[in-house]
Parts: C-alpha cells; structure tokens; sequence
C-alpha cells in the first residue's frame, strides 16, 4: 500500500510538471542563479534552459537562511519529450541540494521545483538555483582556479575518460582547507555518491587514483563539512587529470 502510495503521488508530480510546463516558465542557462520565495500559497517554480548532448549538468539548490525552515526541496528535470532525466522526489534532503545528471539529447529541458507534501508542506523561504554546466577535465590540458568559503559553493568538474585515470591537486596560495572529492552520479537519486576524498588544513599538494575509465565522474572543490572560519578565506589551486595503462 505505501509502494502504491508514493507510485501514486509520484505521478502526480509529474503531471503537475508537465502542465506547468506548458504554461510561461522562467527561462535559464548555464551559469545564471535565479532567485525565487517559497510560500504557503507559492510552492511550484518552472525553469527551462537549452542542454547539448553530453553535457554534465548540475541543479544547485541553497536556501538563503542556512538554518530556516526551508528544508524539503523536490526537483525534477525532464527533458522535451517529458521523459524524466532527474527526479529527487525519494531523496532525503534538509535544506541544500544538489541534483546532477548526464545528457542524453539536444534540446529543451524542463527543471520543475517544489516542496514534499506540496500545498499541505511547511518548508518556506528565500532560494537560489544555479544551473552548471561542467568544465570537462582533459589530460594534458591543467587548469587553475580560485575557490572561497563565502558563499559555502564547491566548484565541480567533470571526467570522461576512456582510459584509467587520476587526478594531481596542488594548492597555489591562499588558507583556506580544500576537500577534493571524487564522485559518480547515482541516476536513481541524481546525487553525487563520493568514491573517494582527500582534505586537510596543512594540504598542498594531493594525488587521488586510480579510476576506471569508460564512465563519467564528478570531481568537487570544497571545503570540508566541519572546516569553521571567522574570516572569509580563500585557495587558488591547479589540477590536472593523469591516465594510466
């Protein structure tokens, strides 16, 4: 009866996703943060942006009150002929939530955010969603970047390699303790579930590896979850992928 339950109110979100999809939906791209208020009486938002086969996207999600009472967020991505490409409908979330996925088509993509519990739901607040299309990493192609703790986002990227692969960190200047994270993309959740992770204040320099080639994996920049500062502080730093036989 429960299985049939959440069948049932499943379904539900997807119809719902489907007419007001149908209606004007704000339109994004890669790169944009838009900006929204979940209410009692306002709980549903529409986004739509054009994606390219391929593309590793990610769907950031951030209440503005850290600690508010916005809390159970619910996105679904379904792609222009209404086949869903992400649903967190069963994920377990309090408060951010980052919902990540490959796609499979060029065109237009639809990102429907809501509440659980929908009109009878209680979390409202002041929201942010950013739309990211990923930087692919490349061998011999290095990058360096520049990452803070100000706003609490990681920077992501991701890896396609057909080959075994690793990946060289090295911190270039700044204070602030980085986690580098190793992540594949679960398609059932479209979460990222971390294989691997290095961090530590007194790290400068980090080598994780080695993976298996032929699929996809995100790599993130970040601080660690327990890592507290009373000033904002920042890290520039390089990476670069390394493959192996």
């Amino acid at each position: 009866m429960t299985k049939l339950l959440r069948l049932l109110s499943v379904a539900a979100l997807l119809l719902v996703v489907s007419l007001v999809s149908a209606q004007d939906a704000e339109n994004i791209e890669y790169g944009d943060v838009a900006e929204g208020e979940m209410t009692e009486d306002e709980f549903e938002f529409n986004y739509t942006f054009e994606g390219t086969e391929g593309d590793v996207v990610i769907v950031s999600f951030r209440p503005v009150e850290e600690f508010g009472d916005l809390g159970s967020p619910i996105i679904i991505v379904t792609d222009e002929d209404g086949d869903t490409v992400a649903d967190t409908t069963d994920a377990f979330v309090f408060g951010n939530l980052i919902v990540a996925a490959e796609l499979e088509n060029d065109g237009e993509y639809n990102i429907f955010l809501t509440r659980a519990d929908g009109r009878s739901g209680d979390s409202v607040g002041e929201f942010t969603l950013e739309l990211i299309n990923l930087p692919i990493l490349e061998v011999g192609s290095p990058l360096e970047a520049e990452e803070t703790d100000s706003d609490s986002r990681s920077q992501y990227y991701a890896v396609k390699s057909d080959e075994n692969w690793g990946l060289s960190y090295l911190k270039l200047d700044g204070s602030m303790e980085v986690e580098v994270a190793v992540n594949t993309i679960d398609t059932t959740s479209a979460s990222l579930i971390e294989v691997a992770s290095v961090d530590g204040d007194m790290m400068n320099e980090a080598a994780i590896g080695i993976f298996e080639g032929g699929d996809t994996y995100v790599v993130s920049i970040g601080e660690p979850l327990f890592a507290f500062n009373f000033d904002t502080v920042d890290a520039e730093y390089s990476l670069e992928l390394l493959t192996f036989e």
